[in-house]
């Protein structure tokens, strides 16, 4: 066995320096050749998970940013001068001191709210009613059948 292993060395050394060698020398400026023999095609590819997407893939251009907050809309105000006065804001009760969407509410009035967030104070007002004005049709589909008569 030592012998074959032998015999296999000599000839894979005999038939390695039997090849010609070229040297090479290395020119600023120009390309070499380079062969690759793998492909690497598939990394280019999107992998399809079997419970959806990768939560590590970033996409080009990602950029982390917190969400973009709804403008703060005023929608109802219920006013007590003695008591504790609340309002309405995008949906949410608020009162006096209470922080919504970063914003912390300062003073609640009769129709506006004043919030702040950092120096500066914003002022939210309650958009006006429109008065209608009742047509005679308004007002005879509003009275009850035995005043029509």
């Amino acid at each position: 066995m030592k012998i074959l292993v032998c015999f296999v060395k000599t000839v894979f050394l005999v038939l390695f320096m039997a090849l010609p060698l070229k040297a090479q020398t290395i020119v600023p400026g120009k390309q070499l050749k380079v062969v690759i023999d793998s492909d690497s095609s598939h990394l280019n590819k999107k992998i399809k998970y079997k419970w959806g997407t990768d939560p590590f893939y970033k996409t080009p251009g990602f950029v982390a940013r917190t969400k973009k907050r709804k403008p703060l809309k005023l929608e109802a105000v219920l006013h007590s001068n003695n008591e504790r006065s609340l309002a309405v804001i995008n949906g949410k009760t608020v009162f006096v001191n209470t922080i919504i969407n970063g914003y912390v509410v300062k003073n609640i009035g009769t129709n506006f709210v004043v919030v702040k967030k950092n120096n500066s104070l914003i002022e939210l007002q309650l958009q006006p009613i429109e008065n209608k004005i009742l047509t005679d049709i308004d007002y005879w589909d509003r009275l009850p059948a035995s005043e029509t008569k």
